[in-house]
């Protein structure tokens, strides 16, 4: 991690501004290591930068979230991603059904 935050501040030092792809890798990074604020900062700071989350960014972030054990949030992503235009796919509605089916529980 720390390897990842050098270099994340190197490219900020030397201008070089995170794309949408860099941040999908880092959230990425920050769910498989399962640090759900540390993606959310993340999220939050790419969308500040003015880019627009893809549909990747948005499943990642709903997986994040209800593996976390944190459904709100979870479905909060799930309503951003339908207000923000970007079209659901079946990997979208299959996290979404799953945490639907939790909650029936």
């Amino acid at each position: 991690m720390d390897k990842v935050y050098g270099l994340s501040q190197e490219m900020k030092e030397n201008g070089i501004r995170h794309d949408c792809w860099n941040s999908n890798v880092l959230i990425k990074v920050m769910m498989v290591l399962n640090k759900p604020n540390e993606a959310t900062e993340l999220f939050e700071e790419m969308i500040q930068c003015g880019f627009q989350p893809t549909i990747h960014t948005y499943t990642m972030m709903m997986k994040l979230y209800f593996h976390a054990r944190n459904p709100k949030m979870g479905f909060t992503i799930w309503d951003q991603k339908a207000r923000n235009g970007c079209c659901l796919d079946v990997n979208s509605y299959i996290i979404h059904w799953r945490a639907n089916q939790g909650r029936k529980m």
